[in-house]
């Protein structure tokens, strides 16, 4: 087995769930867009991107 050498990073990934051009949301990272939630009859927000990793902004300053 190899060693692997990681590195801690207090750097904090952050993006915004916003429209695109087909009215859409889509993370601004990554393009991510958000799974349909026909529980609620909406589109289900996480706080963060599933795809990137990204806190989602969401119009605070972080």
């Amino acid at each position: 087995m190899k060693n692997k050498s990681y590195t801690k990073s207090n750097t904090i990934l952050c993006a915004e769930w916003k429209n695109n051009k087909d009215e859409y949301p889509e993370c601004t990272n990554c393009g991510y867009m958000p799974a349909y939630d026909p529980a609620i009859d909406d589109i289900w927000y996480s706080m963060f991107c599933p795809q990137c990793g990204a806190r989602m902004k969401n119009g605070e300053e972080l």
